[in-house]
C-alpha cells in the first residue's frame, strides 16, 4: 500500500498549465457546496444538490492532480479518486431527481425509494474498495495535456453502474416533467417549477457528456470537453437552485440583508457612543489637570493667608477692646479664620489620594461640605437648611470621600437651581437621621428643582450621563464611593404627581461600639 505522506509531497508533482482549468472549477464548485451548507440543509433538495456539488468538486480535484502527478503511484491514486467521483456524481443526480420529482419519500411495495438511494451510495463505497484491488491500473497513457492512468477491464463495472444511475435519473425526471406539462399552469410558481425541472434535466445531460473522459482509457483524448461539460452542469444546477427553487431562500437572504443593515446601524450608534465617551474622558482629563493646577494655586494662596492670619491674631492679642481699631482687627481676624479654614478643607480635598477610614460623625462631615459651598449658594441665590440629627451613631468611613459625595450632589443641585427662572424658589434641604428599624444612618438631600422622568431616574447614576456641562462622572462616582462604604443611594421626586423637586436618599451602616 502507498504511504499517504508521499501523496502530498510537492516533489512528486510538476506544474501543468492544463490542470489550471479543473483547479479553478474545483474551487468554484467547492464554494457552491459550502454556500449551500451555510444557508442550511433542512430541505431535501438542499442536501441532494450539496452532495452533487461535493462529488463534482472531488471529480475536478482528482482530474487536476492526475494531470500534475509525474510519479506512477501518485497518478494511480488520483486516478482512483477520479473513478470514485465518476460513479458518485450520477448517484447524487439520481438522489436529486427523486427529490425533485417527489418520489424520494414515496412508498412502493414495502420500502421507500430513499432506501434505494442509500443502497446506491453503498454501491459506490463497494466500487471504491474495488479500485484498491491491485492491479486496477495497468499503465499510463501520455497526452499533450498530461498523463492519464489506463485501467484494466474491471473499470467497465464503473461504467455500467454510472450509466445505469444516469439513465434511471433521466427517466425519472423526464417522466415527471411530462406529467407536469399536462397539468394546468396558471400561477407564477408553476412557471418557476417548470424552469427548474428544465435546468435539472440539462444538468443531467451535461454530466452524462462529462463521462467522455473515460475515452482516455481507450486512447481517445478529447480534453477539455469533460471538465467543461461537468462545470456547465454545476452552473445549471446552481442557477436552478437560486433562480427558480429557493424563493424562501431569497427571502432569507433579504432577511439576512435587513439584519446586516440593522447591525450596521447598531455599530454606527455604538461608535457614536464611543466617540462621545472619548470626548467625556478628554473633559475628565482636563478637569484632572485643572485640579492638579488648582492644588498648586491653593498652596500658594495659603502661605500669605496664614501669614496675615497669624499677624492679625498677634495684633488682636496685644490690643484692648477699647482701642479704636479693635473692631476692625477683630473683623479681619474672623474673616481670615474663615478663609484659612476653607482653604485647609480644600487642600485636604485636593491632597486626598489614599483611603483612610475611621469612625466619623456624619454631621461634621456634612458641615465641612456645606462650608466649602456656602459662597456658591450665595452667588446662585440658593437658600439652604441643614437639620442635623441628634445623637447619631458614628459611621466607619473615609471623611474626605463622603465629603466629596455630598459636595457632588449639592453642586449638581446648585447648577439645576441656578438655571431656573427668576421668581421660583431655589432651596436645598439636608436632613440626617438614624433609622432604628433598618439600623441605618440616613441622609436626605432634596431641592426644589424640576423633577426627573422615569428614564432619568434609571440612568442618572451611569457614567457620562450629564444634565449640564459636566463630564457626567460625578453621580456615578458617588454611587461607587458609597458602595465601597457599604452604603446605597437612590433618587426620587419630592412631588411625583407634578414631577417637581428631587430628593437623594443615602443610607450608611453605623458603627456599634
Amino acid at each position: 500500500m502507498m504511504n499517504f505522506n508521499t501523496i502530498f509531497q510537492p516533489s512528486y508533482y510538476y506544474f501543468n498549465v492544463c490542470s489550471l482549468m479543473p483547479f479553478v472549477f474545483f474551487n468554484i464548485t467547492l464554494f457552491f457546496a459550502l454556500f449551500i451548507l451555510g444557508i442550511g440543509m433542512r430541505e431535501s433538495f438542499h442536501r441532494a444538490i450539496f452532495y452533487f456539488f461535493l462529488s463534482a468538486a472531488l471529480w475536478f480535484l482528482g482530474f487536476a492532480l492526475t494531470l500534475n502527478a509525474w510519479v506512477d503511484p501518485i497518478t494511480f491514486f488520483w486516478g482512483r479518486v477520479t473513478y470514485l467521483a465518476i460513479v458518485l456524481v450520477p448517484v447524487t443526480l439520481l438522489h436529486l431527481s427523486l427529490v425533485v420529482s417527489g418520489h424520494y419519500y414515496q412508498k412502493r411495495f414495502f420500502y421507500q425509494k430513499r432506501f434505494f438511494v442509500w443502497i446506491a451510495y453503498v454501491g459506490v463505497l463497494v466500487l471504491f474498495f474495488k479500485t484498491w484491488a491491485d492491479p486496477f491500473f495497468i499503465g499510463i497513457e501520455e497526452y499533450p495535456w498530461g498523463f492519464s492512468p489506463k485501467a484494466k477491464d474491471a473499470h467497465l463495472i464503473f461504467l455500467v453502474y454510472s450509466f445505469a444511475c444516469f439513465i434511471y435519473a433521466i427517466l425519472v425526471i423526464v417522466r415527471h416533467y411530462l406529467t407536469f406539462l399536462k397539468l394546468p399552469q396558471r400561477r407564477k410558481s408553476d412557471f418557476q417549477y417548470k424552469r427548474k425541472l428544465e435546468f435539472v434535466m440539462a444538468a443531467l445531460v451535461l454530466t452524462l457528456l462529462s463521462n467522455s473522459t473515460i475515452l482516455n482509457n481507450y486512447g481517445v483524448g478529447i480534453y477539455p470537453f469533460g471538465p467543461l461539460a461537468l462545470f456547465a452542469a454545476v452552473i445549471a444546477m446552481g442557477y436552478a437552485l437560486v433562480k427558480y427553487h429557493n424563493i424562501a431562500f431569497l427571502q432569507q437572504l433579504r432577511k439576512i440583508g435587513g439584519e446586516v443593515r440593522d447591525k450596521e446601524q447598531e455599530v454606527y450608534l455604538a461608535n457614536k457612543r464611543i466617540e462621545n465617551a472619548k470626548l467625556r474622558l478628554v473633559d475628565a482629563g482636563k478637569a484632572s489637570i485643572f485640579a492638579s493646577i488648582s492644588a498648586g494655586i491653593l498652596h500658594q494662596i495659603c502661605q500669605p493667608i496664614t501669614a496675615v492670619h497669624g499677624l492679625v491674631k498677634f495684633m488682636k492679642k496685644d490690643m484692648k477692646e477699647t482701642d479704636p481699631y479693635y473692631k476692625t482687627i477683630d473683623l479681619v481676624y474672623e474673616q481670615s479664620t474663615y478663609i484659612k479654614e476653607m482653604l485647609n478643607d480644600l487642600m485636604d480635598l485636593m491632597r486626598h489620594k489614599e483611603v483612610s477610614k475611621a469612625s466619623i460623625d456624619i454631621n461634621v462631615c456634612m458641615e465641612r461640605a456645606i462650608r466649602l459651598l456656602r459662597d456658591e449658594f450665595r452667588i446662585k441665590r440658593v437658600e439652604w437648611d441643614f437639620i442635623p440629627g441628634q445623637d447619631l451613631p458614628k459611621i466607619f468611613a473615609d471623611a474626605v470621600q463622603l465629603q466629596q459625595v455630598f459636595m457632588n450632589i449639592m453642586v449638581n443641585a446648585v447648577h439645576v437651581l441656578g438655571a431656573m427662572p427668576k421668581g421660583e424658589r431655589r432651596y436645598i434641604k439636608i436632613i440626617t437621621v438614624y433609622d432604628v428599624k433598618e439600623d441605618h444612618v440616613c441622609i436626605s438631600m432634596e431641592n426644589t428643582g424640576p423633577g426627573l422622568s422615569e428614564e432619568e431616574k434609571t440612568t442618572i447614576f451611569e457614567p457620562f450621563i450629564s444634565g449640564g456641562d459636566g463630564t457626567g462622572l460625578g453621580l456615578a462616582l458617588c454611587k461607587d464611593l458609597l458602595y465601597d462604604h457599604g452604603g446605597h443611594i437612590k433618587v426620587e421626586n419630592v412631588n411625583e404627581e407634578e414631577c417637581k423637586g428631587v430628593r437623594f436618599l443615602i443610607t450608611l451602616p453605623p458603627v456599634h461600639l
